[in-house]
């Protein structure tokens, strides 16, 4: 018998080729590998494009708008999906020994079966999606700033579920900062 070897993979130990080779051509065992067809191979996911500071700042002074302003600012700093953000309601912003912290516990999707909602709000599909995130100081003016803002306008306290990308395009391109994604 010839000699073979093992090998350790990611998904456990894999005897040889050379075994498999052996034991088709011994015991007319036949080697099912053969006729299993390999799957294609996805292209390497590019390196994900983030904003400096210094970019996002030159962004933020071209947005006058307070809304808009502490939405961009929320992304930025907290790192949260635009879904994730948008589905935020008054009851997930708090405040805990003077920082604010988000309760991350919904999801706003355009991804549904019905015909009457073209946004459904739902839970995240993990467990672990369900979070806190405190944010960093400098968002504590900004969120009194539209707390303020809100009260004075009377603006509702549920999701915005009415924010689209197209306002940050807008903004993006009046200072031309670079694309972050391409579509």
């Amino acid at each position: 018998m010839p000699s073979y070897t093992t090998r350790k993979t990611k998904t456990g130990t894999v005897v040889d080729v050379r075994f498999r080779i052996w034991g088709e051509e011994t015991f007319d065992i036949p080697n099912l590998y053969k006729s299993v067809r390999k799957p294609n191979r996805k292209e390497m996911k590019s390196e994900m494009k983030i904003w400096e500071l210094k970019e996002f700042l030159r962004f933020q002074e071209t947005v006058d708008d307070v809304l808009w302003k502490t939405f961009f600012m929320c992304l930025f700093y907290s790192g949260r999906r635009v879904g994730e953000a948008v589905a935020l309601s008054d009851a997930d912003v708090y405040r805990v020994n003077g920082v604010y912290c988000l309760d991350i516990n919904k999801n706003l999707s355009r991804k549904t079966m019905r015909t009457d909602d073209k946004f459904v709000i739902s839970a995240p599909k993990t467990a672990t999606s369900n979070r806190a995130v405190a944010l960093p100081q400098v968002m504590n003016a900004q969120i009194d700033q539209y707390l303020a803002y809100k009260t004075a306008h009377e603006i509702p306290g549920k999701s915005a579920g009415f924010l689209r990308r197209r306002r940050a395009e807008e903004e993006r391109s009046e200072v031309e900062i670079p694309r972050l994604r391409s579509e």
